[in-house]
């Protein structure tokens, strides 16, 4: 996404820039308005409200669950340290390094 990053598409196409800062051209701030456009037609979960919603719409998805094996082991790690904590232990600004066991 070169709108959020702050990136010119044309640099993001592979314009060099000389100087080092990018200059937004007249087609970056295009490209750019129409993202932001865009953007704003969407509901907040990211899907268009006439794609999404509405009576026609009302029984036309099916959810399925998916794992993330590396969130569940996070998240089992944490119930674990919650269950087992002192009062000296926090909750807060723990970091859960995630490997491979």
């Amino acid at each position: 996404m070169c709108v959020p990053a702050g990136v010119p598409l044309s640099v993001f196409r592979g314009r060099v820039v000389d100087d080092g800062e990018p200059q937004w051209t007249d087609d970056d701030r295009r490209w750019a308005k129409a993202y932001v456009y865009d953007r704003q037609l969407q509901m907040p979960c990211g899907h268009y409200e006439d794609e999404a919603s509405g009576p026609d719409n009302s029984d036309a998805f099916v959810a399925v669950p998916r794992v993330c094996h590396r969130c569940r082991a996070v998240g089992e790690a944490a119930d674990v340290r919650h269950k087992t904590a002192t009062a000296a232990d926090s909750p807060h600004g723990v970091f859960w390094q995630v490997r491979r066991g």
